[in-house]
């Protein structure tokens, strides 16, 4: 018993000399978490204070001054009503920004793709990538993929399109489709529209799509702006049978070579993992949400 217990002292005392001589000579010293993190965050370009931003201290979305329903419920994106709207504070918020160091930018569609407007830092309305024609601007990974469906007038109009009133071609229509999306090219492939115009006008959703109703033949909706038509402008959508317009995947998009490009990309993947995406896209793509004056 006396030698174990005078081993047990000397491995007391050989530990105590081991910490001694790491104080005094400063050997290897494994660095404790609290060393390591602030370490590891600047080294990480995604680190909120590596990221570049338009405004210092900032992170500056840009959307379109009328507001996409159900995307955008309120033409304040602040009072984050809406499915674009909330994710965007998400995905600020996953990048190290508060919701008060967030602001907003308003131009449009048509301006961010061609690049006349530079002064923001994601572009958060329904994009859908398309590089070769808009290069000014690079794309994130889709945030929400869905189906689309030409909503047609009138009996007339279906027979048109179908070949059945030789009469009348298709180019003669009225058509109306997001600048954002593809539905110009889908339009074009589809021998619907001439090369240099076709379109009567420009709409993405919500209200925008319900006015060109009245001035349109035919609109290319997303399946959530159908869905609102349908439940709360209280307008009937009708499609075309064997008509199958393209799925689409809905980005950001952001200035050609902005580096912040791989660090929206990497928030997003951390909310799909995490489930908090789809959380999102549950709650505010639910039509119970959509009356929020009722």
């Amino acid at each position: 018993m006396r030698g174990l217990l005078v081993l047990a002292l000397g491995c007391v005392l050989v530990s105590a000399c081991a910490v001694d001589d790491a104080v005094d000579g400063a050997p290897n010293v494994i660095p404790q978490p609290d060393d390591v993190q602030p370490e590891l965050e600047a080294l990480d370009p995604c680190s909120r204070p590596n990221l570049t931003t338009v405004e210092p201290g900032a992170l500056t979305f840009t959307t379109s001054t009328a507001p996409a329903q159900p995307f955008f419920l309120s033409d304040q994106p602040a009072d984050r009503l809406g499915f674009e709207s909330e994710l965007a504070y998400s995905v600020a918020e996953q990048l190290g920004f508060r919701q008060q160091e967030v602001t907003w930018e308003f131009a449009p569609a048509e301006d961010v793709l061609t690049g006349t407007f530079v002064d923001f830092d994601i572009a958060v309305d329904g994009y859908v990538a398309r590089p070769d024609e808009f290069p000014a601007i690079t794309y994130s990974t889709p945030y929400l993929e869905t189906t689309t469906v030409l909503d047609v007038s009138n009996d007339d109009v279906r027979r048109i399109l179908l070949g059945v009133n030789a009469q009348t071609p298709p180019s003669a229509l009225r058509f109306a489709a997001p600048v954002q999306g593809t539905g110009r090219p889908w339009l074009l492939e589809k021998g619907w529209i001439p090369e240099g115009g076709g379109l009567a006008m420009w709409a993405r959703a919500g209200s925008e799509m319900e006015q060109a109703r009245e001035s349109t033949d035919a609109r290319l909706l997303d399946a959530s702006t159908g869905q609102w038509l349908e439940e709360v402008a209280g307008v009937e959508v009708s499609s075309v049978a064997g008509v199958d317009p393209p799925d689409i995947a809905m980005s950001f998009a952001m200035v050609e070579g902005n580096p912040l490009v791989a660090c929206v990309d990497r928030a997003l993947a951390e909310m799909s993992e995490s489930g908090d995406l789809e959380t999102i896209v549950e709650t505010w793509l639910d039509p119970e949400m959509w009356r929020i004056d009722d």
